[in-house]
């Protein structure tokens, strides 16, 4: 998927963003990588109905794998 970076946040052991093009899709990646807001990006990964962290559950997410960033 490519797009523009929107919606960047951090949190403990993961960031959260989302990557929009004409549609957005949600992304959870692992770590911190270096990305910014605005940035245009590509990121491959599987996605998740619902996606459990903790307490936390992200629906319709795409779980991007280390390194597509």
């Amino acid at each position: 998927v490519f797009g523009t970076l929107e919606d960047l946040t951090h949190h403990e052991g993961y960031d959260l963003f989302k990557i929009c093009g004409r549609r957005c899709l949600n992304v959870l990646a692992w770590g911190h990588p270096r990305i910014e807001e605005g940035q245009a990006v590509s990121v491959r990964g599987r996605f998740h109905i619902l996606k459990t962290i903790g307490q936390r559950r992200l629906k319709n997410v795409m779980e991007v794998q280390r390194g597509t960033l």
